[in-house]
């Protein structure tokens, strides 16, 4: 994961907080992280999609019905 330069020219990775004794566990926390983030935002987008695609069927489905109505 990049991170980038803050106006001060260092960089706005949290683990620098910690200074150089950074504990790997919490390096591999956030390594683990930036992958997961790689993984939920397709499956978010995908999510968001599909619910605009609902949301046009169900229109659909209102005007095949409104269609069938007067055609009684």
């Amino acid at each position: 994961m990049r991170y980038q330069k803050s106006s001060t020219n260092t960089l706005s990775d949290p683990l620098r907080w910690f200074g150089i004794l950074v504990p790997p566990a919490l390096r591999e926390a956030q390594i683990e992280f930036a992958n997961g983030l790689e993984n939920v935002l397709p499956l978010c987008n995908l999510n968001l999609e599909m619910e605009e695609l609902e949301i046009e069927i169900r229109r659909v489905r209102k005007r095949l019905g409104k269609s069938n109505g007067k055609n009684s």
